[in-house]
C-alpha cells in the first residue's frame, strides 16, 4: 500500500489523535454513532475507536490485537485488515483491492512471522469464494494460495502446521441423496478439508464431508433448498480445522453441533463429540457436549482438552468452553466456561484463543466485542469496537479477533502532515503505518535548499499512539521532516520533506 504525503490547510482547530473511550456508557448506547472511528491528519487510514470497558495489568499488554473489522453500517462498507495495540491505538491497517477480508492471523513459517488472511467477494451464506494471502514483516505480499482442484478457497480456515503444510477449507456443489430429509437427489454444499505443502503448493490430503458423514446428522432445516436445479443445501458448514500430533484432524461441523475427529490417512471419522451421534459420556450433565453452532475448535497443547467458541442456539448467550476429553474412556467434562459480563449473543462467527502465559481471548463475531480472561474464567480486559445496543445486528463484526507478538518493518516512508489551525498556529503530525518499533519521533527542519542541506532538530517527542503531533513556533523552518527512532536511538525511517 502506497501512502502519500499530504499538506493539510485546516480552517478548524487541528486536534491530535482522539483518545479511545474508557468505560463509556454513551458509546454503548450509540451516542457516538454505530461505528465510532479514528481518523488522522498525516494518513488516510481509518481505524475503529474502541471502548475499553475493563483493563487489567495481567492482560498480554505487549501483544497486538489482530482482526479484520467489517463495518457494514458505513457506505461503502469499511473492510480493513487491522492491527491495534493493547491500548486501542492503531498500529497498521490496509484494505485489499476493495475485497472482503476475513481471518487475519500471525503465523510462523521457518522461524519468520507472517500475516495471513482470506480475501474475496462478499461471502454468500457465510461461505467464502476467494484466495489466501501471505504478507511478510514488511507488509509485502510473499505468497498467494488457492484451493486445489479448481475450487475457491473458503474464508473459515487457513492454518499453518508445524510440518510445513497449511490446512484450508473449501465448499463445492454436488448432487447427493436427500431422501432421508424427504427429498430426492439434489444439490448440496459439500465441505472439504485440504492440506497443502506450503513450499510446493502440492495437495497432500483432501477430505470430503459427504463421503464420511450422514447428511441426516444436520440440525438445519432443508427448507426450499436441495431441489434439482435449485439452491444447494448447506448441511454441515465446516468452519475450523486443527491437526494433532498423530496426524489426525479435528473438524468443527457447525450445523451438526458437533466436532468430528478425522483419521489423517483414511479420512474415516474416529469419533464425534456433540450432535446427534455424540460418542462420549458427558460427565457434566450434558454441558460438555451440548454446544451448538460452534466455531474455532482447537486442541490444547497436550491434546487432552478442546477449546471452542459456543455460539449456542438463537436465544442463547455465546461463550467459550474448555472441555477435557478422554479418548480412551470416551468421556467429556466441561472444565471452564468463559462468559462475557455483558451476556452477549452472537449468531455467527467468533473465536477462542489460548494465549501464551495461560490467558484466553474470546471474540464475539457478529457482536463487536472481545474479552480476555484468566485461564480459570476471570474477566481481565473487555473491549467493544461497536456499540453494545447494536450487538448481534451484524452492523459491525469481525470473524475472529486474535492477539500476537508482532513486529512490523514497513518499506514505506513515515507520513508527515503540517496543519494550520484557526488561530494560525502550525502543527506537524507524523505517523508510520505498520511500524511497531518506533518509540520516539524527531522533527527536523531547515531553511536551506533541500539538496545537501543540513537539518537541525526542531523537537523530539515520544511516540503517542498511531499519530504524534508537534506544536510549531512562529519561527519554524521552511522545510520539515520527521525521523522515527527505536528504543536504542537508531533511525528507522525518515519522511519526505514538507514545505511549509
Amino acid at each position: 500500500m502506497v501512502l502519500h504525503l499530504v499538506l493539510f490547510l485546516d480552517a478548524g482547530f487541528a486536534l491530535a489523535e482522539l483518545p479511545v473511550f474508557v468505560a463509556s456508557s454513551g458509546y454503548d448506547l450509540g451516542n457516538f454513532g454505530n461505528y465510532p472511528i479514528q481518523t488522522f491528519k498525516s494518513s488516510k487510514a481509518i481505524a475503529p475507536r474502541p471502548n475499553l470497558l475493563r483493563q487489567d495489568s495481567s492482560c498480554a499488554r505487549s501483544s497486538k490485537i489482530v482482526f479484520a473489522p467489517r463495518a457494514l453500517v458505513r457506505a461503502p462498507p469499511s473492510l480493513q485488515a487491522t492491527i491495534m495495540d493493547a491500548h486501542g491505538h492503531l498500529v497498521w491497517t490496509s484494505g485489499w483491492d476493495d475485497m472482503y477480508i476475513y481471518n487475519l492471523m500471525v503465523q510462523k513459517y521457518e522461524d519468520h512471522n507472517y500475516l495471513t488472511f482470506w480475501a474475496g467477494p462478499k461471502p454468500a451464506g457465510g461461505r467464502g469464494a476467494g484466495a489466501y494471502y501471505v504478507l511478510d514483516e514488511t507488509y509485502n505480499l510473499t505468497a498467494k494460495f488457492e484451493a486445489a482442484h479448481g475450487l475457491q478457497g473458503d474464508l473459515h480456515e487457513f492454518r499453518f502446521t508445524d510440518r510445513g503444510t497449511v490446512l484450508l477449507t473449501a465448499y463445492d456443489i454436488k448432487d447427493h441423496d436427500l431422501s432421508s430429509l424427504g427429498k430426492t437427489i439434489g444439490p448440496i454444499w459439500d465441505c472439504l478439508l485440504q492440506e497443502v505443502d506450503i513450499r510446493t503448493g502440492d495437495l497432500l490430503f483432501e477430505w470430503r464431508a459427504s463421503d464420511h458423514i450422514s447428511i441426516s446428522d444436520t440440525y438445519t432445516a432443508i427448507g426450499d433448498t436441495g431441489d434439482p436445479g435449485g439452491a444447494p443445501f448447506d448441511w454441515l458448514h465446516i468452519n475450523s480445522v486443527d491437526k494433532d500430533a498423530k496426524g489426525n484432524y479435528l473438524v468443527s461441523c457447525r450445523f451438526l453441533h458437533a466436532l468430528a475427529y478425522v483419521q489423517g490417512r483414511t479420512g474415516n471419522v474416529v469419533w464425534v463429540l456433540g450432535g446427534k451421534n455424540n460418542m462420549f459420556s458427558d460427565l457434566s450433565a450434558g454441558r460438555a457436549t451440548g454446544f451448538a453452532m460452534q466455531h474455532d475448535a482447537r486442541w490444547d497443547s497436550d491434546y487432552s482438552e478442546i477449546t471452542l467458541f459456543n455460539n449456542g442456539a438463537n436465544d442463547s448467550e455465546a461463550r467459550g468452553m474448555r472441555i477435557a476429553v478422554d479418548q480412551t474412556a470416551m468421556t467429556a467434562k466441561l472444565v471452564t466456561e468463559y462468559e462475557s459480563p455483558h451476556h452477549i449473543r452472537s449468531a455467527t462467527q467468533g473465536s477462542m484463543q489460548n494465549l501464551p502465559g495461560g490467558n484466553v481471548l474470546l471474540s464475539f463475531g457478529r457482536s463487536a466485542a472481545f474479552t480476555e480472561f484468566s485461564r480459570h474464567g476471570k474477566v481481565l480486559c473487555d473491549t467493544h469496537f461497536g456499540p453494545e445496543y447494536r450487538f448481534n445486528s451484524g452492523e459491525v463484526q469481525s470473524y475472529r479477533v486474535l492477539k500476537y507478538d508482532w513486529k512490523g518493518y514497513p518499506t514505506t516512508n513515515p507520513d508527515l502532515a503540517v496543519v494550520q489551525d484557526d488561530a494560525m498556529i502550525w502543527r506537524a503530525y507524523v505517523s508510520w503505518n505498520g511500524a511497531t518499533e518506533v518509540t520516539e519521533w524527531v522533527l527536523q527542519g531547515t531553511d536551506s535548499d533541500l539538496s545537501g542541506s543540513e537539518w537541525r532538530v526542531v523537537g523530539t517527542k515520544l511516540r503517542d499512539g498511531f499519530e504524534t503531533d508537534f506544536l510549531l513556533g512562529a519561527d519554524h523552518p521552511r522545510h520539515l521532516r520527521a525521523v522515527g527512532l527505536d528504543h536504542k536511538g537508531n533511525a528507522l525511517g525518515t519522511s519526505m520533506p514538507v514545505n511549509v
